[in-house]
């Protein structure tokens, strides 16, 4: 899965600088190694992904509405069983658009880590432990003045975060990031002020890491209003796919 509006859902990518909730080591470092590392990240998920395409899994959705304060002002909660195969989207509705009516701007997944490679630059953060696994935290950050070809880009090429990596699988446990400065979309002369998603995996009935959950929060103003949106999805019950959980 991955982020998305930007968001990676299955190892990554979304989107104030990198959230990171350890503290980095006094050595901090910045290097070709933490790229290297990346690298094989990135070789390492896309074959534990398509290894978890044999497996469907359970998805409940709690998608809450915010007012500019941050209250809840409705609610929605779906649970529905899906495949691995499927890549979700993400979307955001605005109330009162023209005419009075409902509209909605869907973002699709990007940013899976070929793509992250070359754009971001990747820092050595220390080490921590996560779910009893041990993890060398990457931080990564946005190269100035990337092209990109869609909105999703866009906010991708703008996003910072800290990646928790399992040192015995290097695969993504954690990622924890958001939206480094708004970014204005062209889409209701909107600005996405602010994104903000955490990631984190767990362990599947094969060995891989995969995903557990994913909550982001985001705000976006438009012309006379503002939109801000919270939603979690939890990811259990993976089985083999065609296998029937009560």
């Amino acid at each position: 899965m991955r982020a998305h509006m930007v968001i990676c859902l299955s190892t990554c990518t979304f989107l104030p600088i990198a959230i990171a909730a350890a503290s980095p080591s006094s050595d901090e470092t910045t290097s070709g190694d933490a790229a290297d590392l990346i690298r094989r990240v990135e070789e390492n998920n896309r074959h534990a992904r398509e290894r978890r395409e044999s497996f469907d899994y359970r998805l409940s959705i709690t998608k809450e509405h915010l007012d500019a304060n941050g209250a809840v002002e409705r609610s929605s909660h779906e649970v529905r069983r899906v495949s691995a195969r499927n890549r979700e989207t993400f979307s955001v509705e605005s109330a009162g658009g023209k005419g009075g009516g409902r509209q909605r701007a869907q973002f699709k997944e990007v940013g899976d880590f070929a793509t992250m490679l070359p754009r971001y630059v990747w820092t050595f953060a220390g080490e921590d432990t996560l779910n009893a696994e041990p993890c060398r935290l990457v931080r990564y950050h946005p190269k100035p003045n990337l092209p990109y070809a869609s909105r999703e880009e866009k906010i991708m090429n703008n996003t910072g975060g800290t990646l928790w990596i399992s040192k015995t699988q290097e695969q993504v446990v954690r990622n924890r990031a958001a939206l480094v400065h708004p970014v204005s979309v062209a889409w209701f002369l909107a600005t996405v002020e602010h994104i903000e998603f955490d990631y984190v995996a767990q362990r599947l009935p094969n060995g891989d890491w995969g995903p557990a959950s994913l909550e982001y929060e985001f705000r976006v103003r438009i012309p006379f209003g503002l939109l801000r949106e919270r939603e979690r999805r939890e990811m259990d019950e993976y089985a083999s796919a065609g296998t029937r959980r009560d």
